[in-house]
Formats: C-alpha cells, structure tokens, sequence
C-alpha cells in the first residue's frame, strides 16, 4: 500500500433556509413558508415540521392560516410555532434528505374582537336602531352573536336593525330602559368552532312611548273657537244650516221689522228739520 494515496471525497447536501412571512398572525390571518433550497437543487416539494410535533409535505412555498398551522403543530392559540423545513436531494444517483433549516417562530395570536355600533343612541319603543357587529378584515362571516348584559342571546346578521319593543324583549326589559349590548362571531376551525372574544359594551337608551292622542290641528281650532250666542260668527253657521229655515225666517222678519221703524224715525226727522228751515 506504499506510495498509494486513498483519497475520500465527501458530498453532501446544504440545508435549506426557512423564512416565514410575516411572524405574527391571528388565526384567521395567513403566514407563507418559504423553504429556499440551494441555487444547484431544484425540487417542488419540502419538508416542513413544527418542533411540537406535526409534519407535512408542501409545495416549497406555502401559505397556511393560523388556524392550520396550530393544528399541524397540535397546539391552541395564543401559541408560539416554531417551524423546521428540508428537502430531498440526490447524491450518487440516490435520494437522501437535506440537514435541517434553523428554525422560524410564527406567533398565533386569539382572534381580535369585533367592533359593536349602534345608531341611534336613544330611540323610542316604536323607533328602530341599527347594531353594527363589525369583524376584523380578514374574517368573514354572515351571522354574529348579540347578547344583552340583563339576559338574552340572539344569532342574527352581524348588520340588524331592531325596534325599541325587539330590543326589550331580548333584554327581558320594560322601558324606560338602558339596554347594554355586546356581540362576538364564531370561527370554523376544521370540525370545531371558536368564538371571538368579546366586543365592547354599547348601550341604548329605550325612553316610554308618550301615551296621549295625535293632535288634529282643524280639529282642535274649531273646538276651541267657542263665539258666543247672538254674535255675528254664531249667525253664520245658523243662516247657512239648511234644516234652520223656519228661524232664518223669523229673524230676516225682526230685521225688516227693525229696519222700517228706523227707516220712519229718520223720515220723521228729515221733515222736521225741513219744516224749521223754511
């Protein structure tokens, strides 16, 4: 064996680079997984792992919800992931797996809770408000939870309007009333549902419906107008009422009656003061 080298050539493949994008999520927002393998490999599968447990075969670039990622890594939100990847290579003709990359931690955060609107503020039993469940941007649902503090849960559309009588009935409430509300929306995860957390308190003022009869305003004037009798606005309605003839008659008499006397009396004086002139 003198004189003869031995030499030992070592191949061996590069571990890829993980990058998550971004690190933090919600578990309805999305994160991508890029497992970057050497620029001298060229593969369309990766290996991707979560070190809690859990590993799947994806394309090298990979976009997943939070919701998928805490059950690839079997763990509840708020949660920390942290993410490995690798990759099949060829050496000698061969398949064989890369090192691993260093691994990337994607935060899961609870989902946010909704904002709750009402409009308006203060309405009448008979009044209609309008209750505004607003989701964060990245969650769509149709149907939200509203709840009362004083009892009562209800599913509606996450945009509802109510009457005042609607919303005391759900309060188990009797006006006057401050109903205060809140509302939250369910999340499908696979074959189970998570509720949001909880919104902040809105309240609405339901005031007692005034009891009392609407106001006519012609009725009111005529009934208020009371001329007294033997005025010249109690003859109008008098000389214009058909069914009054025979008084019409009687008075139209005394007129004629009273207008001849004074019609002499004035006659009278006129020759009277003829007589004295000449």
């Amino acid at each position: 064996m003198a004189g003869r080298l031995l030499f030992v050539i070592l191949v061996y493949l590069l571990p890829p680079t993980l990058t998550v994008n971004p690190p933090v999520i919600t578990e309805t927002d999305s994160v991508t997984l890029h497992c970057q393998t050497p620029p001298s490999v060229s593969v369309s599968q990766c290996y991707f792992y979560t070190l809690s447990g859990g590993t799947r075969v994806f394309p090298c670039l990979k976009n997943l919800t939070g919701t998928e990622l805490l059950q690839m890594s079997q763990q509840r939100s708020p949660a920390e992931v942290q993410v490995k990847c690798s990759y099949i290579g060829k050496i000698e003709g061969s398949n064989s797996p890369s090192p691993h990359s260093d691994p990337s931690s994607i935060t899961v955060r609870t989902l946010r809770p909704p904002t709750l609107t009402v409009n308006p503020p203060v309405i009448a039993q008979t009044d209609s408000v309008t209750l505004h469940c607003q989701t964060p941007p990245s969650v769509s649902v149709s149907q939200c939870n509203f709840y009362t503090l004083s009892g009562g849960t209800r599913v509606f559309p996450c945009l509802k309007t109510l009457t005042g009588t609607e919303l005391l009935l759900i309060s188990q409430q009797r006006s006057p009333a401050e109903v205060q509300v809140k509302c939250y929306y369910t999340v499908k995860h696979g074959g189970s549902t998570s509720p949001s957390p909880h919104s902040e308190t809105s309240s609405i003022t339901v005031r007692s419906q005034t009891k009392g009869t609407p106001v006519d305003p012609v009725g009111s004037v005529s009934s208020s107008v009371k001329p007294e009798t033997g005025s010249l606005t109690s003859a109008v309605p008098t000389l214009l009422n058909p069914a009054s003839g025979d008084k019409v008659t009687g008075k139209m008499t005394l007129m004629v009656r009273a207008a001849v006397t004074v019609g002499v009396i004035l006659l009278g004086l006129a020759l009277l003061l003829t007589k004295r002139l000449s």
